[in-house]
């Protein structure tokens, strides 16, 4: 399939390719004709253009530490307003226990004066350290004097402990990259193993034998320099329904492979899955919580002392167990596939991360006896997971898996209102890892549905009001959606986000709800209304669009090609009918023309149907299913012009006559 990003797995050898390396980039030394320009040649849309980005990793003993140091140095160059956005830098980094540590920032401005450079310095005290989310930190700073046509340059060290899995680089921006390069030194000992994420060859591709300087203890040591470069990389350019551009960036991943050092014992880091599965298993913060009586013993009397199991069949157990989990520990809002804290702790407080939350879900299902395991997962906007090689670090999320009444389901406790058998939106990537067996396996993840089914009753007068109800019918992925809103905002929040907004004039005379809580019902909504001014009045004639925002104003794929997949995450159904009751004495001018239209290859099918009903008043059925969740590049110009003929029919506007005497 065209397009498709090709992924390399090799051990960290490269050949020397016959491109050169540029000279090397020194901070502060400004090319006057990059200060000149004012559009990019090769993309003069561009608001901003990356002139350089470089990392450069070495291996280093800190004390009783080994860590990898990598140096940063970026580069940008401002060339409209849109681009003044870059001056904004945040750097996250793991700053649990120590793990990472960001030093050595250095930044400045520089514009064209009179001809000549000014340099404006980010101050010490204008940088700034931000906890963002649990184990996880910021370094924030903005670039002072920043204006069109201003280059920002900064650099920055990161010293990390984790030396098994280095940190991603892309070679790919949301603005053209002119020149980046990834240097990485390591000592001969050390066997790395690199996926390289590229639909397109590097600049340059080197290796070299060098001597690497270990310190005063150690002295010098053999080692290698790797170097992979890329040049006038093109913009990532945002686009709708997928899952991650990082997904499509130009990247790199390395992850140790083994370690063999000189007159020692060779040791694997995470050689296999079946490797990884056991050092997973053996983790008191991911094993350990499932498999000893001990940590979930606390959670299970809780949950026995209001529950008898004895005569409940493993489905109506399994149930019970997701309510306990889903209705006694609010997600905190973090992810992970740890559990940081013992079950106990997570339920005394209330609150917990994806990994405490189904964890303990875990946990409780095998030691009642339900067969369970766990399904590591990358999130849609974590990036779509590889099965190459078995990299932790690609996995943020954890959801169970479970076998009751003869039917396999993944269960995710993480957040209120989820169905039983369902994962959160966010978890619908394509394959998950299941941790069963010897050496686990891929499954592919199920997509789910979206369905949602609307009837509007519209009374119209001859003065363009009109009044009636909306009756929606909400399931699958839409009732999940709904309910969330429902249950967490005011009644007038809930109106403003779901009609106020798109019909200003509206007043709602009443919103009722069926099956608020209930999440094995579909939940059923009914809102009684009337809008002053709603047709446009024209002499005889009533102009009206009967619609009422449900359906689409606009064609929401606007590119004019598309380079990437269009992923919807699960198949949509969308239904749509209107009964319109014109005023006395008038008639409707011309019944629009139906049609019913298919995508090829079973990917979908609109059909709208228009016809006249009893007493003079007109139905109009519009019905939406679109068949599959993902659907590949080539296929986007057929969905284009597909929704280009839905948007024409629903925002068809019908008029009305007053009938002749």
């Amino acid at each position: 399939m065209k397009n498709i990003f090709l992924f390399l797995l090799c051990l960290l050898v490269v050949k020397t390719t016959t491109a050169q390396s540029k000279n090397k980039v020194k901070f502060g030394k400004i090319d006057k004709d990059d200060l000149e320009m004012t559009t990019y040649k090769l993309d003069e849309e561009a608001e901003a253009v990356m002139l350089e980005k470089h990392v450069s990793i070495q291996y280093e003993i800190r004390g009783d530490d080994d860590v990898m140091v990598y140096d940063y140095h970026i580069r940008i160059k401002v060339l409209d307003k849109a681009g003044l956005d870059y001056a904004n830098i945040e750097i996250p980094y793991y700053s649990y226990k120590g793990q990472e540590k960001i030093g050595s920032i250095k930044a400045v401005t520089y514009n064209l004066e009179n001809g000549k450079v000014k340099k404006t310095k980010v101050k010490g005290k204008n940088i700034f350290t931000e906890d963002v989310a649990e184990k996880v930190s910021t370094k924030k700073f903005t670039f002072p004097n920043v204006q069109v046509g201003s280059i920002i340059e900064y650099r920055y060290s990161l010293k990390s402990k984790s030396i098994i899995q280095l940190e991603d680089f892309y070679f790919q921006e949301d603005i053209p990259v002119r020149r980046s390069s990834y240097k990485v030194k390591v000592p001969n000992f050390f066997n790395y193993i690199t996926i390289k994420q590229v639909t397109r060859p590097f600049d340059v591709e080197t290796s070299k034998h060098i001597n690497i300087n270990m310190g005063t203890e150690i002295g010098s040591i053999k080692g290698v320099v790797y170097l992979f470069e890329m040049h006038n990389v093109p913009a990532l350019k945002e686009e709708t329904f997928i899952t991650t551009m990082d997904d499509y960036r130009q990247r790199i991943r390395v992850q140790l492979k083994s370690y063999d050092p000189p007159n020692g014992v060779t040791k694997e880091f995470f050689s296999t899955w079946e490797d990884t599965k056991k050092r997973m298993m053996k983790d008191e913060d991911f094993g350990g919580i499932f498999t000893k009586t001990r940590t979930i013993k606390f959670v299970l009397e809780e949950f026995l002392s209001s529950h008898d199991v004895d005569e409940m069949s493993s489905s109506t157990k399994a149930k019970a167990v997701f309510n306990f989990v889903q209705n006694n520990v609010k997600w905190n809002g973090n992810y992970g596939i740890y559990s940081m804290r013992k079950p106990k702790e997570v339920l005394k407080s209330h609150s917990g991360s994806v990994g405490e939350k189904n964890l303990m879900l875990l946990a409780m299902l095998k030691h009642l006896g339900i067969n369970a395991h766990p399904v590591l997962l990358s999130t849609r906007g974590h990036g779509r997971p590889n099965s190459y090689y078995p990299i932790l670090k690609q996995f943020n999320y954890v959801v169970v898996q479970v076998i009751v009444g003869g039917k396999t389901q993944l269960l995710d406790a993480t957040k209120s209102f989820m169905p039983f058998g369902y994962t959160d939106f966010k978890c619908l990537n394509q394959k998950g890892w299941l941790m069963a067996g010897n050496a686990g396996k891929w499954i592919p993840i199920e997509s789910g549905k979206f369905t949602k089914m609307t009837q509007i009753i519209l009374k119209l007068d001859e003065n363009g009001a009109a009044k009636g109800t909306i009756s929606t019918y909400y399931g699958g992925y839409a009732a999940i959606n709904q309910r969330n809103k429902i249950n967490t905002q005011t009644e007038e929040e809930y109106l403003q986000d779901r009609i106020k907004k798109d019909i200003p004039n509206i007043e709602v005379d009443s919103i009722v709800f069926k099956n608020k809580k209930d999440v094995d019902e579909k939940l059923i909504e009914k809102i009684h209304f009337k809008i002053a001014d709603f047709a446009e009045v024209g002499g005889d004639m009533i102009y009206v669009n009967p619609m009422l925002s449900e359906g689409y104003e606009e064609n929401p794929f606007k590119l004019k090609e598309r380079a990437y997949p269009i992923d919807l995450g699960y198949l949509i159904s969308k239904k749509v009918i209107v009964n319109i009751y014109l005023p006395e004495g008038y008639v409707l001018d011309e019944l629009p023309k139906p049609i019913n239209m298919a995508l090829g290859e079973n990917g979908g099918v609109f059909r709208f149907i228009p016809g006249k009903i009893a007493d003079g008043s007109i139905q109009i059925v519009n019905s939406l299913k679109l068949k599959k969740p993902i659907y590949a590049p080539s296929e986007y110009k057929f969905i284009k012009q597909f929704f280009d003929i839905i948007v024409e029919k629903q925002m068809l506007e019908l008029v009305a006559k007053k009938a002749q005497p």
